[in-house]
């Protein structure tokens, strides 16, 4: 699921790379192709002439244990929105029950360990450096555990 921002770039390079190794990829833009910033527009180009599937709209993601869904919805630079469409994705990334985040978990503020998503998903690829939002929600995970 991919943003119309930076962080989408690196969701249309990986979509790029799992259809290379013959995985089953579909991307999903909840703001349609028209929202994407230029360098997005690029990576969106080089993806479909990958073969990549490109769905506008809602995501119609599958619920099944055997699907995972990569969130490159809002990376790094998120900041609080009040729009319907991100509250849909938002809703299905936080049921669906294989989310991999890509930089950070959409609706993470990585400055605090504060989301507007509800998001937690199984695994998190932290581009650069990790993010200190990250780190707080893992050492507070790991005290609730206890």
């Amino acid at each position: 699921m991919n943003g119309s921002g930076n962080n989408g770039c690196g969701g249309f390079a990986a979509a790029g790379r799992l259809q290379n190794w013959n995985l089953p990829v579909e991307v999903w833009l909840p703001k349609g192709e028209d929202a994407l910033r230029s360098i997005s527009r690029e990576q969106l180009n080089r993806a479909k002439e990958g073969g990549v599937a490109i769905n506008e709209g809602e995501p119609k993601a599958s619920k099944s244990p055997e699907v995972c869904v990569l969130d490159a919805y809002i990376g790094y630079g998120y900041s609080k929105r009040d729009d319907s469409v991100t509250s849909e994705v938002f809703s299905c990334l936080a049921e669906h029950p294989n989310v991999i985040s890509l930089d950070a978990p959409s609706g993470l503020n990585v400055t605090a360990e504060v989301s507007e998503s509800g998001l937690s998903p199984k695994a998190t690829l932290a581009l650069a450096f990790p993010k200190i939002g990250l780190l707080l929600r893992l050492l507070l995970n790991r005290k609730s555990d206890s």
